[in-house]
């Protein structure tokens, strides 16, 4: 019976590291790539410390052979942070991806040492191909203290404090 329950537990606690986080597309950008959903793992994210964001969507409004993705982190509504990302190399989109399909991709991301160990800060993604804007979104992302906690549902094995 003891067993049972500490299985559940674990159970939970993994199922809470890597949970749905709220966003908001855009205003004024057309979501083409109908994000449904981003994780973030940790989440709070620590200063220091890799973050893993999760993001998927579709059915796609169009095509997608390549594009970019650009990572904003802004404070006080600066941005102090800001890093690109080819989405069907680094971000692991399975290109091409046809009109109509379901996608997912997600980067591992150190979070800079700069950044306070409290409060919030903003992140938004921009994704983009050659010509124009595919979908953009922002998160209010909670600040933990210095440490890293084991990152779950990351995938690359080297997973670290930076």
């Amino acid at each position: 019976m003891v067993q049972k329950i500490l299985n559940v537990a674990i159970v939970a606690m993994l199922t809470l590291a890597v949970t749905a986080h709220d966003f908001t597309h855009c205003p004024g950008v057309t979501d083409e790539l109908q994000i449904t959903a981003v994780s973030l793992s940790p989440d709070p994210v620590h200063p220091s410390c890799n973050v893993v964001v999760k993001v998927s969507g579709g059915p796609t409004a169009i095509a997608v052979s390549g594009g970019n993705a650009t990572l904003s982190l802004i404070l006080f509504g600066s941005t102090v942070y800001r890093k690109g990302y080819d989405i069907c190399t680094e971000f692991g989109v399975s290109c091409p991806v046809p009109a109509g399909e379901k996608w997912s991709g997600q980067i591992q991301q150190a979070i800079p040492k700069e950044i306070p160990t409290f409060g919030s800060i903003k992140a938004k993604v921009d994704i983009y191909n050659q010509t124009h804007i595919l979908s953009c979104f922002t998160m209010t992302v909670a600040l933990g203290p210095s440490g890293c906690p084991s990152l779950r549902g990351a995938t690359n094995t080297d997973v670290q404090k930076v």
